[in-house]
């Protein structure tokens, strides 16, 4: 992964991160959450990655993705799903 896909998906799972994070007595923690990626593409380094790439990265089964993450710190009781 070059040093711009790296910043690109640190961005993603930062944003990700901060829409989930149970910063409020509210924030749920079981159940199905749907959710949105962004893909950001910067003007000085072009593009190299597909939208099925980042798919397959964040909502993946059995493959490390960011649903797997968050299905077994939340003990098998968060799934994650969106575009």
């Amino acid at each position: 992964m070059s040093y711009r896909g790296f910043l690109s998906w640190l961005l993603l799972v930062t944003i990700f991160g901060l829409l989930f994070y149970p910063a409020h007595a509210n924030a749920r923690s079981t159940g199905t959450i749907q959710t949105l990626v962004i893909m950001v593409d910067f003007n000085d380094v072009p593009f190299t990655y597909t939208p099925d790439s980042f798919q397959s990265l964040f909502f993946s089964c059995g493959t490390k993705s960011v649903v797997d993450y968050y299905y077994e710190v939340s003990y098998s009781q968060l799934n994650i799903g969106g575009r």
